[in-house]
């Protein structure tokens, strides 16, 4: 099974998948993460720290999937869990708001969904959905910010993640305004229920 956490940066992603492996105890859990810790992952963190072009951004993006989607299905085939911070969807959100403001550019979101067929598909996403302005607080507390970090960018990042939600039936929505340990439980929750009994 591949299961994907998505949210808006602050929103309890990373605390989320820290205490997966003791709420999923006694599954054989693979954690992973986009960007991942390959060079085509290094490379995408240091075009968001430096502010790169959304272009170059995006088909770095692109190219660290690319390297990362065969040890997801390997995995997946193996009988595995695998549970991602952040997959393609993450991508449509947010590109889908920094090249949409790019002129000539109509229907990068379109473009985006075309490639992600060609990738392993989350048989669950969970989005935790979370108030931008309280997520930049978090965020202000941790140090510096890259350039994605910003109130109203993150509000239309989270407009396209409940967009694409209210329309795919693999998504399940929960709310992140909450102690960390109640949302962590919730969202082992709905992982166990969508493991197929064998």
């Amino acid at each position: 099974m591949f299961v994907t956490i998505e949210g808006i940066d602050g929103s309890g992603k990373s605390s989320v998948l820290r205490r997966l492996p003791t709420l999923l105890a006694g599954h054989d859990l693979v954690l992973t993460r986009e960007p991942t810790d390959g060079h085509t992952g290094k490379a995408v963190r240091d075009a968001l720290v430096r502010g790169a072009p959304p272009l170059e951004t995006l088909f770095l993006f692109l190219a660290d999937r690319a390297a990362h989607a065969p040890g997801i299905e390997e995995a997946s085939r193996a009988g595995k869990l695998v549970v991602c911070d952040r997959y393609h969807d993450s991508t449509i959100a947010y590109q889908g708001v920094a090249i949409g403001q790019l002129p000539g550019i109509d229907d990068i979101i379109g473009f985006l969904r075309g490639f992600a067929r060609h990738f392993p598909q989350p048989d669950l996403t969970i989005l935790l959905r979370a108030d931008p302005a309280r997520c930049i607080e978090r965020l202000t507390a941790r140090g510096p910010k890259v350039p994605y970090e910003k109130e109203e960018f993150l509000a239309k990042v989270q407009a396209i993640y409940l967009s694409v939600a209210a329309a795919e039936t693999r998504f399940r929505v929960v709310d992140a305004e909450r102690n960390i340990d109640d949302l962590a439980n919730e969202v082992a929750t709905a992982i166990r229920e969508r493991i197929p009994h064998r």
